[in-house]
């Protein structure tokens, strides 16, 4: 038994926007986890031209990344917009 294609995709976003709304998000996830920045920039994050970030949310990797250079260009990519909201404020 499946779905309706597509179907699935509607509820995976309004269930996040909800919880990204809740601001449990902000709680669980208060920072970038310092290792897997770390990880970024030993493989050359900060010095990449170009950055996509799949499942970015309100960018807590992506703007420490461009921050640091600030010529880079970034797409950030995610079901919720209202994590995209968050992100391009």
């Amino acid at each position: 038994m499946s779905a309706r294609p597509g179907a699935w995709e509607g509820q995976m976003a309004q269930a996040y926007d909800l919880y990204f709304g809740s601001r449990a998000y902000d709680e669980r996830y208060p920072a970038p986890n310092a290792s897997t920045l770390a990880f970024l920039r030993r493989y050359g994050a900060d010095r990449a031209r170009h950055i996509l970030d799949l499942g970015c949310g309100n960018g807590r990797y992506a703007i420490p990344l461009l921050s640091r250079g600030g010529r880079g260009r970034l797409v950030g990519c995610d079901i919720s917009r209202a994590a995209l909201a968050d992100f391009q404020e």
